[in-house]
């Protein structure tokens, strides 16, 4: 309309005007696909729940332990963590590749200043004549000052997807940190429980070798008074002997995990050796989680949020290789002045300028541009993939955790029970073995039974633990 309403000679103009004017009325629109998330089908609850209902986990859930050594080392560990320390820094490094791919949609401009001397050739075929005239001095110097200007517009949105994208990776990165955190919240409660189960084996092989050489000195009683033979003596003497070689392997699994625990810390190994070994707590794991719904597990877990900004990113990169199928629009401009003598250079006749347009059109780019585009658009698949299989992957870890975790505290308690009667029958046994009511083989047998199942229940209480934290953890912490 415009356009009609203008003089004939002005008509004229408007086609150049167009094309420049092109790029800036397409500034805004982003060739390839928009993002969408994908729709994951969970189930409504997990297999074992009777009813599902929502709820929040609790970010401290290792407070319930009750253990406030366990809390400072949890807190220390978030400060000190050497994995943590790397995750933080790849997220720093992600925040500014994402300000530096922000940087490009704006102009770039540059100053700079120059000085020279120089000769033009004396015996070309105007120089000569000229410089014969005295109308040419072949030696000059030259001073320049002044800015370069440039400005890619960003008409069908390479720039705007290069930023979707890398922000994309960004957010990745981040929730890849807060996984790591998880990880590491993990590993420090699951290494302290194990140390306090180690301990608690210790523990219990320290209160039956003490049983054990009672009994020791019952037989060895009875042999003196011949109520029984020598070779009584050598089976308490063998069984003793036993336990007392359980106690070497014990130990060195203590320091061990007390290292790995220093480590998770970010300190020298044996640097909480004392503290760790100064008392052995007997830790009270409690005996419900709230699962909640498996389509929270798709918000809770920071693993699946980077994976689908992962997904994001890869969708960004399939618009920011179409872009290269379109033009480029560039506006280039430099200003400045140029003198031969200081003097002179910045007076108005100095002044020196140009302001320009250009457009690159990709014509033949032997089919990079389709590969480049086809390996995107696989990328995407392969991240969707991925993506899909990290819910399933997840979903079977919350499943997992929490069969272990019950069936763990069946077996927990089947094996208290155990325990008690084994204690009763070793008391009953003694009293019959010393009236003579009984041999010394079934007495053995009483207590080789109360030495195996309190270990058994001091590894099940270690079971317990690493299959409460296991099961917090797959639901993201």
């Amino acid at each position: 309309y415009v356009w009609l309403h203008q003089p004939k000679r002005a008509r004229a103009l408007q086609p150049a005007t167009a094309m420049l004017l092109l790029p800036l009325v397409l500034t805004g629109c982003a060739v390839g696909p928009n993002f969408k998330a994908p729709v994951i089908d969970t189930p409504d609850r997990y297999d074992t729940q009777d009813v599902a209902t929502s709820v929040e986990l609790d970010p401290e859930w290792f407070r319930s332990l009750g253990d406030p050594l366990l809390d400072d080392y949890v807190q220390r560990a978030l400060t000190a963590n050497h994995d943590l320390r790397i995750a933080e820094a790849r997220v720093r490094e992600a925040r500014a590749q994402l300000r530096a791919t922000a940087g490009r949609k704006f102009p770039m401009i540059a100053a700079d200043a120059t000085a020279g001397r120089g000769r033009v050739s004396g015996n070309s075929p105007a120089n000569a004549a000229l410089s014969q005239a005295g109308l040419l001095n072949l030696t000059n110097n030259l001073y320049d000052i002044g800015f370069d200007a440039s400005w890619e517009i960003d008409a069908f949105g390479g720039r705007k997807r290069a930023i979707e994208r890398d922000r994309a990776n960004f957010v990745a990165t981040e929730e890849q940190r807060r996984d790591m955190l998880v990880t590491v919240v993990a590993e420090v409660v699951r290494n302290y429980v194990d140390l306090r189960g180690v301990q608690q084996r210790l523990t219990a092989v320290e209160r039956n070798i003490a049983i054990q050489r009672e009994t020791l000195e019952l037989v060895q009683a009875r042999v003196d008074a011949d109520l029984a033979a020598p070779i009584d003596r050598a089976r308490a003497e063998s069984l003793l002997a036993t336990s007392e070689a359980r106690l070497p392997e014990l130990r060195a699994a203590e320091r061990a995990i007390a290292y790995r625990v220093a480590v998770l810390l970010g300190e020298m190994p044996a640097t909480l050796i004392d503290e760790l070994t100064a008392s052995r707590p007997t830790l009270a794991i409690p005996s419900d989680v709230p699962v909640g719904l498996p389509s929270e597990l798709l918000l809770q877990r920071p693993d699946l949020r980077g994976a689908l900004a992962q997904l994001r990113a890869s969708n960004a990169a399939i618009g920011v290789a179409k872009a290269e199928l379109y033009p480029k629009f560039f506006l280039t401009g430099d200003g400045g002045y140029q003198s031969i003598t200081t003097g002179t250079l910045i007076e108005a006749a100095s002044r020196a300028w140009t302001l320009g347009g250009l457009i690159q059109l990709p014509i033949f780019q032997g089919g990079r541009i389709r590969a480049g585009i086809e390996a995107s658009e696989a990328r995407y698949d392969a991240s969707l993939a991925q993506y899909e299989q990290a819910v399933l992957v997840a979903l079977e870890e919350v499943e997992r955790s929490i069969v272990q975790f019950g069936e763990r505290q069946d077996e927990r308690a089947q094996l208290e029970a155990a325990v008690r009667s084994s204690k009763e029958a070793l008391e009953h046994g003694r009293t019959l073995y010393d009236s003579g009511l009984i041999d010394y083989l079934e007495l053995l047998e009483i207590e080789g039974t109360l030495t195996e199942v309190e270990d058994r229940l001091a590894m099940s209480e270690s079971r317990v633990g690493q299959s409460w934290v296991a099961l917090y953890k797959a639901l993201g912490g």
